[in-house]
């Protein structure tokens, strides 16, 4: 009644205009659109100082990539000795600056023509080109770092380590070492074999299986062949392949070993963990960790994988590089908002090549070029969904490389800490998944996400216990011992794999065991600091994210536990924080089967909630409706009874056949008959005509005969 009477006031168009924009409104409200931009102005809290950052506007095809004035580099190292002799300390500081700026440009050449060379290993001009520069940069900063010892041994040297305000860069320079002839030669030879394994890894290797010649792209192509003809052929292209590829990676591992043995190290597993890669654990520790991994990740992984299934759309996902950032560029603000300012950078700049090339080195990377503090991301793709997932991961190094600057004096290396900040964005991405790859496929995205960071985890472990194996075994290295070293070790983290499967002879494949030895670990460690910030943010979104952003601030000086300590990661090297992200994730998983993903449901609501306020409008207009039709009805009865009561007073009425008033009869003839006042006694008709004295009940029809005329 209250409703009514509102309505009645404010009148119909009124009424519907304020319930569709209250429909508009709740839609609004519980759009995911609405929620997304409502945290983007909340958590942004400004976690990098641009202002002190350097970033040259140019793009990176109007680099200059013309070589190396090897004079110019010589003359500035001498003028840092003669102010050194001359104990003028702002000439010291000029020639220091001179030579450090210098470095940086011999450094943006050799990652210019590494550019030019991995997208095309086969130019020898390129190759070429990269073996000079590294050779020329090797004795250039080598010459560099005596002239810096000589100054601070010299009448100044306290003044100038003052100036250089970093005690470690200082002792660095006083403990230096001149490098030998033979520390050159090995450094030398080992780029080499790096070249020839990227040479070989993509030749074109042919075998004869019955008498027909073989090779990678006809079996691949071959539809004639059944399965154990099929895997006949593979078995024998990944022999031939591993064969050549062993032979030299044991040459690598003799030249690593005999680097090592430089420094006194027995080995080139324990020289990498400290003096490579910056770790703040021993190869001795991470054994911990194999541990707790086949202890939890291993049953992890395996639930992980049985969760996957085809799925046509995500398998045959062959995008181009442009359609890839297009895809992943709406996402990387809503993230964090501090993000898109490198982002934009590499995008107007194209500081990226991630166009597939049959001339390319299979790899993908994030390069700075020194002289304009430009970070270039380089991709070969395989065609397949997860080439989204590498645009993510390298911009997570290409944030960190575009806002944490350093000269090719202080730079280093610690992989753990990068590998973090590349994992990391991935897994906070996965919100987006459904946006990123297609709608309905974010939870078999998110999935196969965790599965691979799982494997990668396993595959991280298994490869770092296999190559310690290898670089402290005291004996001959064989390709047999090696495949055979490799299977056993791997077969622990995938206990479902059998030893002889010709998979397994892929282990060459592997580029980081060759040209990075004892790297992959990196990966692994990495991947679990990552997870724990992922189940981190599935907690709490927004704190998960700071705790991603501040990660994302750190640079090589900062050891991978400290940063873990520093920032409220549970240090893993404890095997009960291992089952703990195990434990995380399989929870995590479990809910996706338990329900649709939360922005679904959001959009569900809000169009629930519109559809109800649709229904109760559409109910109060049938009910205006019907209102309305009373009224009619009211009207219609009262003119019948004042018609009646008329008839009463003036008895017979005549009119047009078939017009009679309701509550009148009409027969053919135009007669009407109106109900009768019955005086006491006496027997009424009924306004059906009726033999006399035969009872008919109201609403009863009379068939032919039965009266003397038929009802109407």
């Amino acid at each position: 009644m209250i409703f009514m009477t509102f309505y009645n006031r404010i009148g119909k168009k009124y009424l519907f205009n304020i319930i569709t924009h209250i429909c508009v409104l709740a839609c609004l409200i519980l759009s995911p659109a609405f929620v997304s931009y409502s945290q983007a102005e909340e958590i942004q809290d400004h976690w990098y100082d641009t202002a002190n950052e350097y970033h040259a506007d140019i793009d990176y095809a109007d680099m200059d990539s013309s070589g190396v004035d090897r004079d110019r580099g010589y003359a500035l190292i001498e003028d840092l000795e003669s102010a050194a002799a001359a104990g003028n300390l702002d000439k010291m500081i000029e020639a220091y600056e001179g030579v450090g700026s210098f470095a940086d440009h011999v450094s943006t050449q050799s990652t210019l023509n590494d550019i030019k060379y991995y997208t095309d290993v086969n130019n020898e001009e390129y190759r070429k080109k990269q073996l000079e520069i590294t050779d020329f940069s090797m004795e250039y900063l080598d010459d560099f770092k005596l002239a810096v010892q000589k100054v601070l041994k010299g009448s100044r040297g306290d003044d100038f380590a003052e100036y250089l305000d970093d005690e470690e860069l200082v002792d660095y320079f006083l403990e230096y070492e001149e490098m030998t002839e033979e520390d050159k030669a090995l450094a030398l030879e080992y780029d080499e074999l790096v070249q020839e394994y990227n040479t070989q890894l993509l030749a074109d290797l042919h075998v004869t299986v019955d008498g027909e010649d073989w090779n990678t792209e006809k079996l691949n192509d071959s539809t004639r062949l059944n399965y154990r003809q099929y895997l006949e052929v593979y078995t024998e292209l990944a022999r031939a392949k591993n064969k050549i590829l062993c032979e030299l990676y044991i040459k690598i591992v003799d030249n690593r070993n005999k680097t090592a043995a430089k420094y006194d190290y027995d080995n080139f597993a324990d020289f990498a963990y400290e003096e490579e890669y910056n770790r703040d654990y021993t190869t001795e520790d991470i054994r911990s960790v194999y541990e707790g991994v086949k202890e939890y990740i291993v049953p992890l992984y395996s639930e992980l994988e049985s969760m996957q299934g085809y799925n046509y759309k995500l398998d045959h996902m062959n995008l181009t590089g442009e359609e890839r950032l297009q895809r992943v560029a709406p996402i990387i603000s809503r993230i964090d908002p501090e993000l898109q300012t490198a982002w934009d950078y590499m995008i107007e700049h194209h500081l990226y090549d991630i166009e597939y090339s049959e001339t390319k080195a299979d790899k993908g990377f994030t390069a700075i070029i020194r002289d304009y503090q430009a970070p270039f991301f380089f991709d070969q793709p395989y065609g397949e969904w997860n080439d989204l997932q590498t645009v993510i991961h390298e911009f997570g190094h290409y944030n960190n490389a575009y806002h944490v600057q350093y000269s090719s004096v202080d730079e280093g290396d610690n992989l753990d800490v990068a590998e973090t900040q590349s994992q990391g964005l991935e897994l906070l991405a996965l919100e987006y998944a459904d946006e990123i790859y297609g709608s309905g496929l974010g939870d078999e995205v998110r999935i196969r996400v965790l599965s691979n960071m799982c494997e990668t985890i396993l595959d991280a472990c298994a490869y770092d216990e296999f190559q310690y194996r290898v670089f402290t075994y005291d004996g001959e290295l064989t390709t047999d011992l090696l495949n055979d070293m490799f299977s056993e070790i791997y077969c622990t983290y995938h206990p479902d794999m059998v030893k002889d499967n010709p998979g397994l002879l892929n282990w060459v494949l592997v580029s980081h065991t060759f040209e990075a030895p004892m790297y992959y670990i990196s990966y692994g460690v990495s991947a679990m600091a990552a997870l724990d910030i992922f189940a981190m943010s599935v907690d709490d979104r927004e704190a998960g994210i700071d705790c991603y952003m501040n990660i994302t601030n750190y640079g090589w000086e900062t050891g991978f536990r400290q940063m873990l300590d520093e920032t409220g990661i549970p240090d893993f090297f404890e095997e009960e924080n291992v089952e703990d992200i195990a434990i995380a994730i399989r929870e995590y998983s479990d809910s996706m089967g338990q329900g649709a993903d939360i922005t679904v449901w959001i959009i569900f609501i809000g169009v629930l909630t519109g559809l109800a306020l649709f229904i109760v409008l559409i109910i109060v207009l049938i009910a205006m409706k019907h209102s309305k039709k009373e009224r009619i009805l009211e009207e219609e009865n009262r003119r019948r009874l004042e018609m009646h009561y008329m008839q009463q007073n003036s008895g017979y009425i005549n009119v047009l056949p078939g017009s009679g008033y309701p509550g009148q009869i009409s027969d053919p003839t135009g007669d009407v008959y109106t109900p009768q006042m019955q005086n006491p006694g006496e027997k009424a008709y009924t306004a059906q005509m009726c033999d006399p004295g035969e009872t008919v009940y109201p609403g009863q029809m009379q068939y032919p005969g039965k009266g003397e005329e038929n009802n109407r």
